[in-house]
């Protein structure tokens, strides 16, 4: 009778969340429209909390053990992907028109060719030809399985997210905890919200993102091997072919990756030299996954596309030595032309990195926390402290690769798990103050609050000019419509001769990248007008090709991409400019057009 009760009372719960999840999904397609928002829960906030928080309660009653965490995260991992998908439909299914597109299209020439591009046809080709894991795994799933190829890359992005989140829970039970079958809410609660707030998951589809799983995977197995004196083995080849598997397909979070072993074996090395105490049966078990991992990226490199090396490492020596920050250069400028204030900025900020800005909190306060009780830590406390402070280094790299210091989302990946690990075992007695003095509504605020943030905030600040206010799109914000699709499918279908203008933010390097048979200016990415985007600047642009054979987009309208919402010159000023120099207009569709100059 007992047993029949509590599988009446799963049933019941497992279909409670199935109809709230089913009726959310059935609400954003109700609420979809073609022209996006500042922000992409504009209009849907309320709905995606209640929805939140009903699944993270009804998760717990369902099973009231390690499953009561493992559901919502992984519905969590399902809504960031399928939310803006839904609410901003498109033909393609997804979602980013700058890295997602691109890797559509990387994935769809694979699918067409039967082959990946090394010739530099696409924009990816040089760095993802030679690492082209990122285009097979969803060009893969879309033959094998008949589902679209932009669904196909929504499913691996979930896919990936969840993995990750289990190799978290993974490393957790490894080191001896989460081994009870039972847990009560507060602890469920809290650990869903460390989890929710510590983990970056991006919207859209790109090669940073691919990389989590792979991470995860390899600090699992690295944190079993250091742990374990037994299956030392088969731990070492779980890391070396989960390396290779990285390898080939995202080359940045390889190089972050690889550099990080090194920096390990370099302190164990240290404490051994320098410490009467060492870790003589560690250190060897670390040292020689490390150097097959070195040896066999050096080897692929030198093989495949050694120019790739060097052109990145010349430009993180670059960037590190001329210590450029983007934050700085946008400061800089918006203050001095749009004579915005310093709180105009933090608004910026906070909007556009607000998940970044969490994460690195978390770290600034648990790293001061662990040193503050350093004498209190056991000693897999200890060792996973020392772990997370080594991988703060790699921040630099992963700076390096994009020249914005917040972004850092290269290092995500590996920072954020270790950084999980040792909030997991050790939040309940470093904040015990916390856990043990608030309500549940705190920790449910946490876990709302770290869900929302992968969307960023809405608190753009309003600009003005040119007697117009206006605003930004949040950076998560990566709907784009098929009013500004259509013509680029239209260009590559039916045009060859002409060159088309790739020319931000009316198009973007993403869309640009699907035509094939379209000659472009520039060949690969796209023109963004120099200063602060104005009408003047663009038409200044367009003035440079005129009377060159050249098709120039010009919107009509904005909210068809991410670009500044309600400065209305920037589109009426080049397109009256376009009609009064006598150019012909060969598309419109009622707020885009194509024109020949």
């Amino acid at each position: 009778m007992i047993s029949l009760t509590l599988k009446n009372r799963r049933a019941l719960s497992v279909l409670s969340i199935t109809i709230v999840l089913a009726l959310y999904l059935v609400f954003l397609t109700w609420r979809s429209s073609s022209f996006i928002d500042v922000w992409p829960l504009e209009g849907i906030f309320w709905e995606t909390v209640a929805v939140i928080v009903a699944i993270s309660l009804l998760s717990y009653l369902l099973f009231d053990s390690r499953a009561s965490i493992i559901i919502p995260l992984i519905i969590q991992a399902f809504l960031v992907v399928v939310l803006p998908v839904l609410k901003y439909p498109n033909t393609l299914n997804i979602t980013g028109p700058w890295d997602s597109t691109a890797h559509y299209s990387f994935a769809e020439w694979i699918i067409v060719n039967g082959r990946v591009d090394t010739a530099g046809i696409l924009f990816y080709s040089d760095q993802y030809g030679y690492h082209p894991g990122n285009g097979i795994i969803p060009a893969s799933l879309s033959l094998l399985s008949s589902i679209t190829l932009g669904w196909s890359m929504n499913i691996v992005l979930i896919v990936i997210y969840t993995g990750y989140i289990l190799f978290i829970l993974a490393a957790l039970k490894s080191v001896g905890w989460l081994k009870s079958e039972s847990i009560d809410i507060r602890r469920s609660l809290w650990l869903l919200a460390i989890i929710t707030l510590s983990i970056p998951l991006p919207v859209y589809y790109g090669g940073v993102e691919i990389g989590y799983i792979y991470a995860g995977g390899i600090l699992y197995a690295f944190i079993r091997l250091m742990k374990r004196k037994e299956d030392v083995f088969k731990s070492i080849i779980l890391v070396l072919v989960i390396f290779w598997g990285l390898l080939i397909t995202h080359f940045s979070t390889a190089v972050i990756m690889l550099a990080y072993m090194l920096i390990i074996v370099s302190m164990l090395i240290t404490a051994k030299l320098f410490s009467k105490t060492g870790i003589p049966e560690i250190t060897p078990k670390v040292m020689i996954p490390t150097f097959i991992m070195l040896s066999a990226f050096v080897i692929y490199e030198i093989y495949s596309d050694v120019f790739l090396f060097t052109g990145v490492t010349r430009g993180t020596i670059r960037i590190l030595y001329s210590l450029y920050i983007r934050e700085i250069q946008v400061a800089k400028t918006a203050m001095e032309t749009r004579g915005l204030s310093f709180w105009d900025l933090v608004q910026y900020l906070v909007s556009y990195y607000a998940k970044t800005i969490i994460v690195l909190s978390l770290i600034f306060i648990h790293t001061i926390w662990l040193s503050i009780r350093w004498r209190s830590l056991n000693h897999d406390e200890k060792m996973l402290a020392l772990l997370l402070f080594a991988s703060y280094s790699t921040w630099m790299i992963g700076w390096a690769g994009v020249g914005s210091f917040l972004t850092g989302a290269r290092a995500f990946s590996l920072i954020c798990f270790l950084l999980l690990v040792s909030l997991g075992i050790t939040y309940e007695k470093l904040y015990v103050f916390l856990t043990k003095s608030s309500r549940f509504a705190f920790p449910l605020f946490l876990i709302v609050l770290g869900f929302v943030a992968n969307f960023g905030f809405p608190f753009m600040p309003v600009i003005r000019a040119d007697d117009e206010t206006y605003t930004y799109a949040t950076f998560s914000q990566g709907g784009f419509s098929d009013y500004i699709l259509h013509p680029v499918v239209y260009v590559s279908s039916y045009v060859s001769g002409s060159r088309f203008l790739c020319l931000s933010p009316y198009t973007t390097f993403g869309l640009c990248d699907m035509m094939w048979q379209t000659p472009r200016i520039p060949r690969h990415g796209s023109i963004t007008p120099p200063g602060v985007l104005s009408p003047e600047g663009v038409i200044e642009v367009m003035r440079n090709y005129l009377d060159r054979q050249a098709i120039v987009p010009q919107p009509l309208r904005d909210r068809l991409i991410r670009a500044p919402i309600g400065y209305y010159s920037l589109y009426k000023k080049p397109f009256c400019f376009l009609l009064g120099s006598g150019k012909g207009l060969i598309y419109d569709n009622g707020v885009y057009t194509l024109f020949l100059v």
